[in-house]
């Protein structure tokens, strides 16, 4: 691929995507939607500063600082206010482009919202919470086998009913 058609395919992208120089982080490119996304350059604006003189706090919560000291592909959680005032969150990733002599020369970085993702793990951990506490104070004994028959979990009550305690049960074939 020549460089404008590849540059043509970057810019096509939905995904919010900008090139950082390796030495001093400032910004060589962005494809449009980078361009267009207020919430994109929230999340990069911290990592545009020179690398001699980051911020207080920057480094720690920067993916391009991290694939600085590391080389490595480096993923940082964002949570911002968008325009209509609803809480998102996104995932800046940070890719280090190494020149032929492995030395670092660029950072790749683009954006994914993962709000929706997020609001279900947190609902699914409020939900998981919500059944230990029921299972827990429950007068009946309570377990989930698997399709092996293996037991993967049983309430206290165990105890009472057959006289094992639940971690003496849990792993056991049913």
């Amino acid at each position: 691929l020549d460089n404008t058609l590849f540059a043509r395919i970057i810019d096509s992208l939905s995904i919010p995507m900008c090139v950082l120089d390796a030495c001093d982080l400032t910004l060589l490119t962005a494809n449009a939607a980078a361009r267009a996304d207020a919430a994109f350059w929230q999340c990069s604006i911290r990592c545009s500063r020179p690398v001699a003189e980051p911020s207080a706090g920057t480094s720690t919560g920067c993916a391009a600082y991290k694939v600085l000291a590391t080389h490595t592909h480096a993923v940082r959680e964002h949570t911002r206010t968008d325009a209509n005032g609803a809480i998102r969150t996104y995932e800046m990733h940070a890719h280090p482009i190494l020149g032929s002599e492995g030395n670092l020369i660029f950072i790749v970085e683009y954006m994914l919202d993962v709000t929706d993702r997020s609001r279900a793990e947190q609902s699914r951990r409020e939900s998981d919470e919500r059944f230990r506490q029921v299972a827990e104070n429950a007068i009946e004994w309570i377990w989930e086998v698997d399709t092996d028959g293996v037991y993967r979990y049983c309430n206290p009550m165990v105890q009472q009913v057959l006289g094992y305690a639940p971690e003496e049960m849990v792993g056991q074939k049913h």
